[in-house]
């Protein structure tokens, strides 16, 4: 043999024994192959010592495909560097919107009481105010100044009448009382003397 052939030879074996120490000092690898053509190195491979199928290519400029895996489900990502407002642009709205008002006063009775001319008389109504939560009760007297007028306000649950308030109003006068009774329905009697006129507003407030 020429001792060119020989030098040749010695080299490719210094080549493939140099590939064996790289590939058992990365990851515990127990396999390497070496392969080119005329001595020189394309591509090795280095093998999981675990599972020999579990090969890693590493090409000739030294760049290795990793595959990695069991990482949790759940990954935290922090990004920064947002701009403290953000615009949001939201689509496909309706043209027109249903807006929903609440916090409003509305007239739920009105009545005006006519009392004889000639004797005492006695008025009962009923209220449904089970839509709001707070009503207020106006009496307004007018008529001949005989006496005051007389009311009771009560909660009816049940054809039972259950007192809440009382009071009476002088000839002229109005008197404006308000009552929290979110669901309930109002009893309001009243009396008074001959030729007494009294004007009985109820408004409903939510």
């Amino acid at each position: 043999m020429s001792r060119p052939s020989f030098l040749a030879r010695r080299s490719g074996l210094l080549r493939n024994i140099i590939v064996g120490v790289i590939a058992f000092s990365v990851g515990g690898a127990t396999v390497a192959q070496a392969v080119g053509p005329g001595g020189v190195m394309g591509v090795f491979r280095l093998a999981d010592r675990t599972d020999d199928t579990h090969l890693a290519a590493v090409d000739a400029s030294g760049n290795v495909a990793v595959s990695v895996s069991n990482f949790p489900s759940t990954q935290q990502v922090s990004v920064s560097n947002f701009p403290a407002t953000q615009q949001v642009s939201v689509a496909n709205l309706p043209t027109n919107q249903q807006v929903t008002v609440t916090n409003e006063t509305a007239l739920v009775f009105r009545k005006t009481i006519a009392g004889a001319c000639c004797s005492i008389w006695g008025d009962t109504e009923t209220v449904d105010v089970s839509a709001y939560g707070t009503v207020r009760i106006s009496l307004t007297f007018s008529g001949q100044c005989n006496g005051s007028l007389q009311f009771v306000v009560a909660e009816t649950e049940n054809n039972i009448n259950f007192h809440i308030d009382s009071g009476s109003v002088s000839c002229g006068l109005t008197t404006s009382r308000v009552y929290e009774v979110p669901g309930k329905i109002l009893t309001i009697l009243m009396s008074g003397g001959p030729g007494q006129t009294v004007e009985l507003a109820v408004y409903g407030h939510n």
